[in-house]
C-alpha cells in the first residue's frame, strides 16, 4: 500500500514575514516509492517587499522575480498534476500555511488539500538524531541537495518522506510524541505565570520572550537580546552555561515549528535579530 502511494512534496520561499509573499515553489511527485518528476519556478509575490533577512536565507532578490508570472499562472499549471494527491511539506504548518495564503490572497479555490510533515515522519522514524531539520536530515541520509532552494528543498523532503516510511511503515505519518522530562530533573517544565531565570534576567515583563518546546517535552523560554552587544540567551541547561543551545540555533535557521508563545515581540522580527546575532 506505501509503495502505491501518490504524492507530491512542496515548498515555498517568502519573500517577507507574510504567508501569502511566496516568491519560489517546489514541488516533487512521489509515485510507487519513488521520485518521478521535479519542477521549480520563481513567483512574483503580490507585493515587491523583500526582507533582508529571507534574502539571506534563499538567495532571492526582488530583480530574480520581477518578470516572473503570478502565483494564479504558476498554480493553473500545476493544478491538474497534483490533483488530490497528499502533499508532503518539511513543516507542513508553514508550507500549509503559504499555499491557503496565496489562494486566499488571489481569491482561487481553496479544496481541502491533505498534508503530511516530513520533520514529524523523520522525528517518528529518527528519534535518536540531534536534530531533524531539512539539511541534518538529508546529510543523515546521504541526500545531496542545495538547502533553501525551493525545487531542492521539496526533492530533499520527498526523499526524508521515502526514507521514513521505509523504516516504519505507517507509523510515520504518526506524530512523533514528545519524551517526557526524566524523573528527578532539577529543571521543571515552564509553567504559565512562573517567573523564569529568563525573566529575572530581562527584569521583568516587556522584554522578548520565546518560549519554545525541548525534544523531551519541556518548555524553554528564550530572551531575545534587544540591546547592542547583548546576546540571545536560554533558559535550558545548555543556556545556563553560557552555551549555545539547540533552542536558539534553531531559531537562528528559521525553524520555528517548536515556537509555543512570543512575546513582546513579532517572530518574524525575533527570528531576523537571533540569525544576525548568531551570524556575527
Amino acid at each position: 500500500m506505501l509503495r502505491a502511494m501518490k504524492a507530491v512534496a512542496i515548498d515555498f520561499e517568502t519573500a517577507n514575514e507574510r504567508r501569502d509573499s511566496a516568491c519560489a515553489i517546489g514541488l516533487a511527485w512521489i509515485d510507487d516509492g519513488a521520485v518521478t518528476r521535479r519542477a521549480y519556478r520563481l513567483i512574483r509575490p503580490p507585493e515587491m517587499r523583500f526582507q533582508p533577512f529571507n534574502i539571506q536565507v534563499h538567495g532571492i532578490w526582488p530583480e530574480h522575480v520581477a518578470d516572473e508570472p503570478e502565483f494564479p499562472d504558476i498554480w493553473r499549471e500545476f493544478a491538474d498534476d497534483v490533483g488530490d494527491r497528499l502533499f508532503i511539506a518539511h513543516n507542513a504548518a508553514f508550507d500549509s500555511a503559504v499555499l491557503a495564503a496565496m489562494l486566499a490572497r488571489y481569491r482561487m479555490p481553496s479544496p481541502q488539500f491533505r498534508f503530511a510533515c516530513s520533520l514529524q515522519m523523520a522525528r517518528r522514524a529518527w528519534p535518536e538524531l540531534p536534530g531533524h531539520r531539512l539539511n541534518l536530515v538529508s546529510e543523515f541520509l546521504g541526500v545531496s541537495f542545495q538547502h533553501h532552494h525551493a525545487g531542492e528543498d521539496a526533492f530533499a523532503c520527498a526523499r526524508i518522506a521515502l526514507a521514513a516510511l521505509d523504516k516504519v511503515g505507517e507509523a510515520a505519518f504518526e506524530p512523533a510524541r514528545a519524551r517526557s522530562p526524566r524523573r528527578g530533573s532539577a529543571t521543571p517544565a515552564f509553567t504559565p505565570g512562573r517567573k523564569s531565570r529568563i525573566d529575572r534576567l530581562a527584569g521583568g515583563r516587556g522584554h522578548p520572550v520565546i518560549t519554545v518546546r525541548g525534544s523531551r517535552g519541556d518548555a524553554w523560554r528564550v530572551r531575545v537580546a534587544m540591546e547592542a552587544g547583548a546576546r540571545t540567551s536560554c533558559d535550558c541547561p545548555a543556556g545556563r552555561f553560557g552555551r549555545l543551545c539547540r533552542h536558539v540555533q534553531a531559531l537562528a535557521d528559521g525553524v520555528v515549528d517548536h515556537v509555543i508563545t512570543c512575546e513582546n515581540v513579532e517572530l518574524a522580527d525575533a527570528v531576523q535579530r537571533i540569525s544576525r546575532q548568531i551570524r556575527r
